[in-house]
């Protein structure tokens, strides 16, 4: 479960670090012949989807900060904060990947994020909880399902 949890905030991190990340003329090789004032067109996201990014500093920050908490109450308060003074934030649409039910999917519904359950040994889903939004075996099928 630490591992899963570990995988995903270092996925999430790793994306919005990608998505705050505007390169400068010299690490795009120069883009010689463009008019000065005019910003080097970004490549396009994976089949034309927009990668979610935080508006500020203040936002990724507080972001980065729910993405560590690994205690489900403590996630689901800092979900909850974050979604209280960011309401409109474009990284609240979150899949939050995982491969126990109790810890991982019920800790994500609680926090607001969609759930993807990781069912590597085709275990019987709990019959107390609400299912996960996706069930998948391995990292294969998640991209696959997911499009990627």
């Amino acid at each position: 479960m630490k591992l899963s949890f570990t995988i995903v905030a270092v996925l999430s991190t790793a994306v919005a670090v990608m998505a705050q990340t505007n390169p400068t003329p010299s690490q795009t090789g120069g883009q010689s012949g463009q008019s000065q004032g005019q910003g080097a067109a970004k490549p396009p996201s994976p089949a034309g989807r927009k990668l979610p990014e935080a508006k500020t500093q203040e936002e990724y920050n507080a972001y980065k900060d729910a993405a560590t908490k690994t205690d489900p109450n403590e996630m689901a308060a800092a979900a909850d904060a974050f979604a209280a003074k960011f309401p409109n934030s474009e990284l609240r649409e979150i899949l939050y990947v995982g491969d126990d039910p109790w810890l991982d999917v019920a800790a994500a519904r609680a926090a607001g994020c969609r759930s993807a359950w990781m069912n590597r040994w085709g275990a019987d889903w709990p019959g107390e909880l609400a299912h996960a939004d996706l069930e998948v075996c391995d990292c294969g099928e998640l991209a696959a399902r997911l499009g990627s």
